[in-house]
């Protein structure tokens, strides 16, 4: 693969498509192979590429930077990882096919990455723009991954010791999982013991 990229950059130039396209390539096979320093360096190249050159469009360069993401996710680069998410999630939403279901994994990602360093109130701020682009997806698994972001959102809430919130997104989480036609606690994240002491403690909410 690295010859024939090699080839490449030889009869079409340094900045063809195909030449950013076969740094892609080799950027996956060495992400699958688990050399991830090779993937980062291929992909930061191909990237480098697609943003010099005009021709590239902005699903070129989003397409890369999940990749690059990934790999620095892979690796627990934190710092790095939330960069490309959020070029990510800036550059999908410029668009013209924009994919929601992207920017929720990007998004799932980053919040992810907030709770990893502590950061609750950005996590929550994170998940709940999550929460809003859920309606624009018909997929049919929307309500079983939506319980799952509520019970994500109620633990956080658990976390900060505000138990009556807590409450409410895992009511929100049940009922989303009954919507999709699972069990109340079904691919959840939730303690059920906890949750029936928040109903003893908040039956107003429980009641919802």
């Amino acid at each position: 693969m690295e010859e024939a990229y090699a080839i490449r950059v030889k009869v079409l130039g340094p900045d063809h498509y195909d030449v950013s396209s076969a740094l892609n390539s080799l950027g996956i096979i060495y992400f699958n192979e688990g050399y991830i320093e090779e993937s980062i360096r291929h992909f930061k190249n191909c990237l480098s590429i697609r943003e010099r050159c005009e021709k590239m469009t902005d699903r070129d360069r989003t397409n890369v930077l999940y990749n690059l993401a990934s790999s620095y996710w892979e690796i627990e680069d934190w710092e790095h990882a939330q960069e490309c998410y959020e070029r990510c999630i800036t550059l999908e939403n410029k668009c013209s096919d924009r994919r929601p279901l992207d920017v929720i994994s990007c998004l799932m990602r980053l919040g992810t990455i907030h709770q990893i360093l502590n950061r609750l109130d950005n996590a929550l701020e994170t998940f709940q723009q999550a929460v809003q682009l859920y309606p624009e997806e018909e997929s049919s698994q929307s309500p079983s991954e939506l319980a799952k972001l509520f019970a994500i959102i109620g633990n956080i809430h658990l976390t900060k010791g505000e138990g009556e919130i807590a409450l409410q997104y895992f009511v929100r989480a049940i009922e989303a999982n009954r919507a999709a036609g699972l069990s109340d606690y079904e691919n959840l994240l939730v303690d059920k013991n906890i949750v029936n002491g928040l109903k003893k403690q908040y039956p107003k909410v429980a009641a919802i």
